[in-house]
């Protein structure tokens, strides 16, 4: 009986252990606050002169909480568009984020960057605004879902607006 009892804590303190948080989340338990960096991906809607299509990709940001409700950041995308004969674009700018409550925010940005389409070789630039909303998964991971809408200025072509649903993940 009392072998059982020994290994059963043993047991209980070797869970806690491999669930528990380290010490050092403590100090900064679920906060925005310094340093971050992530990845995410985004897909959606294109529209360019009256043609639909869809967009998708992926890039990763890095950055910076001023405060907790306020974050600054850095963010590299890459693109594929279906509109016409389909696009690829390499986009990547600032953008800001307040956290209105809790995790809900919303963000404005700017993208510059180049588009590639057939023989089309044409530098962007780009206004973004989204919403969203992130979750923490723990004292520093936290994962976001948002609404992006963006503009990509084409000079001499047709501009194009993008749509769509962003998925992110980030550790604080």
């Amino acid at each position: 009986m009392r072998k059982t009892r020994i290994v059963g804590g043993v047991l209980a303190a070797l869970l806690v252990l491999a669930f528990a948080s380290g010490a050092e989340a403590l100090d900064a338990y679920q906060d925005r606050t310094g340093f971050f960096f992530g990845l995410g991906g985004q897909g959606g809607v294109a529209i360019s002169n009256g043609d639909a299509g869809f967009g998708a990709g992926g890039g990763f940001m890095l950055g910076g909480g001023a405060t907790q409700d306020f974050t600054i950041e850095v963010d590299v995308n890459c693109l594929y568009l279906s509109v016409g004969d389909g696009a690829v674009t390499l986009l990547g700018g600032p953008r800001a984020a307040y956290f209105v409550w809790e995790g809900l925010y919303v963000r404005a940005g700017a993208d510059f960057g180049w588009l590639h389409a057939g023989k089309l070789d044409v530098m962007t630039a780009a206004p973004k605004v989204g919403v969203g909303y992130e979750v923490f998964f723990d004292a520093n991971w936290a994962g976001g879902l948002g609404l992006d809408y963006e503009h990509l200025f084409l000079f001499d072509d047709p501009d194009i607006d993008l749509v769509g649903m962003s998925l992110e993940i980030r550790y604080y």
